[in-house]
């Protein structure tokens, strides 16, 4: 190898390091298969109906934006930018669900709910760090134990952000995905209104 080639496995190399700072404890590895089960459960179970707000999206969305080709004006122009939202709505859902079903699968999934679980119980440690803060201590150590206690949510933040896997099922990540699985829902119910409104109005010749 000469200056200036690619080291070997360079891909894995954050990871590895990721790996040998942050040390699984033996009862995460012990409690992760069950609770990765549990996991999988859930998101087979919700899968179908997913599944059924997607397809269920796509025959309104597809209505309306044909209807529209025939509308003239700003009412075109209204239902067009209609179909595109729902459209880009309805992208995002159907990825979010691909997400999910693809994480359960991943070879990385257990070891990842094992880190997920050690994160749970990092709140004795942020008590740790918080006891050292208020002993006593002078000059550069109290300057150290502060900096570890304002380091505990990034430091946190960081470990979830690398699990890839897992992190769709803790927040923030979960709750932009509740959001958006309310907001497929509502689309696809006014979609449906939308389309048989337009229907109608294209039958009567008033649209």
């Amino acid at each position: 190898m000469t200056i200036g080639d690619p080291i070997p496995e360079e891909p894995h190399r954050f990871k590895r390091t990721y790996e040998l700072i942050y040390e699984v404890s033996d009862r995460a590895r012990a409690l992760a298969p069950g609770i990765a089960g549990i996991m999988r459960g859930v998101v087979v179970v919700l899968t179908i109906p997913a599944i059924f707000l997607i397809v269920s999206a796509i025959f309104p969305i597809v209505g309306v934006g044909l209807i529209a080709q025939g509308a003239s004006g700003w009412m075109q122009v209204l239902l067009l930018g209609i179909v595109a939202i729902a459209l880009v709505i309805e992208i995002l859902f159907a990825r979010l669900t691909w997400q999910y079903t693809r994480a359960i699968r991943a070879p990385e999934f257990v070891p990842q709910v094992a880190q997920l679980v050690d994160i749970a119980d990092l709140s004795d440690e942020l008590w740790d760090r918080l006891r050292g803060t208020a002993n006593q201590g002078r000059g550069a150590k109290r300057l150290q134990r502060l900096w570890a206690l304002w380091r505990t949510p990034s430091f946190l933040s960081d470990r979830i952000e690398n699990l890839r896997y897992v992190r769709p099922f803790v927040p923030p990540y979960i709750n932009f995905n509740i959001r958006l699985t309310v907001v497929q829902f509502w689309m696809v119910v006014f979609m449906w209104g939308l389309l048989v409104i337009t229907i109608i109005a294209r039958l009567s010749g008033t649209l």
